[in-house]
């Protein structure tokens, strides 16, 4: 499935994965939350996938709010206990607002 990857402090990437926990958490690095975004296309809901853990671990701030690495799924509609990965036109547009709700984090250096 694809999905929108923002890798702190590096520009989004659109990556083919597989549709398991395993490989969520491997991409985030712990476990994962999903966060609901806000209505980006009629009918569609889009999550926001991150580290549970991120604030806790001290993760460096990537987008908005939100610590550490991200992706964006969308909620399979026939079953919406389950995510999909994005079709073209929703990673465009998803991304889009990505960049006006929570805009990249601007660079600095991390106090240790």
């Amino acid at each position: 499935m694809k999905v929108l990857y923002y890798e702190v402090g590096k520009e989004v990437d659109v990556l083919d994965i597989d549709n398991n926990l395993e490989t969520f958490q491997k991409l985030v690095g712990g476990y994962i939350e999903a966060v609901p975004l806000p209505d980006i296309m009629d009918g569609k809901k889009f999550y926001l996938i991150m580290n549970e853990e991120g604030v806790q671990q001290d993760l460096e701030l990537n987008r908005g709010v939100f610590v550490g690495n991200l992706f964006v799924v969308a909620q399979n509609k026939d079953k919406e206990e389950e995510f999909r990965g994005l079709e073209k036109e929703e990673a465009v547009a998803v991304n889009r607002a990505m960049d006006i709700v929570f805009p990249p984090a601007p660079s600095f250096t991390k106090k240790k």
